[in-house]
């Protein structure tokens, strides 16, 4: 009778558990699939998801207060330089950043490491809004109705971030020219 059941084996508890030829593959499951993902890739996937939804579901103006508004180091809101690429302006935009982010971070982590990409990043990220504030501050007095210095004019997402690290990437690689494809064939 014991042998027309499934396969078991004793775990060091002496409980039965299932035969590992029979369970599936943790690697084929959408789980196996996020922890394969590097750690500060996956952290940072997984923070933009997060805040996404306690701004759509619980505090609508938290989004908003996360993003980098130029007008809001006036307030000296300096937590917006770095809290930026965690927010989003809509489901296909996280979507769509995360899949990119996910494209060049997890060969940078894999390479680099976890705590170099985490400070690769958040300079990057610092880098980034800093210019972005930097030139809204110089354009706002010759572009007055453009509202430079408004609270519609908000950079967030990782596209902030991940401009710089495919920039790092084209560099990097042997092939630098494959990277731009458009702006070289535009040129001649």
């Amino acid at each position: 009778q014991a042998s027309e059941r499934e396969p078991t084996n004793m775990n060091p508890s002496g409980n039965p558990s299932v035969n590992p030829s029979v369970a599936p593959n943790a690697d084929d499951t959408i789980l196996g699939r996020y922890y394969r993902v590097p750690l500060f890739t996956r952290a940072v996937a997984t923070l933009s998801v997060f805040f996404w939804l306690i701004t759509l579901v619980l505090f609508p103006m938290l989004g908003h207060s996360m993003m980098m508004c130029p007008g809001a180091m006036f307030r000296l809101e300096i937590w917006r330089f770095f809290t930026a690429p965690f927010t989003s302006q809509g489901l296909l935009s996280i979507l769509i950043g995360m899949l990119m982010f996910g494209q060049i971070g997890a060969p940078f982590e894999r390479e680099m490491g976890t705590i170099a990409l985490a400070y690769l990043f958040f300079l990057l990220n610092f880098a980034t809004n800093l210019l972005f504030t930097i030139i809204s501050f110089a354009l706002a007095p010759f572009l007055p109705t453009a509202g430079l210095l408004g609270p519609m004019n908000c950079a967030s997402g990782l596209w902030l971030t991940y401009m710089p690290f495919l920039v790092i990437r084209c560099e990097r690689s042997s092939q630098a020219s494959s990277c731009w494809p458009i702006i070289f064939s535009l040129s001649i």
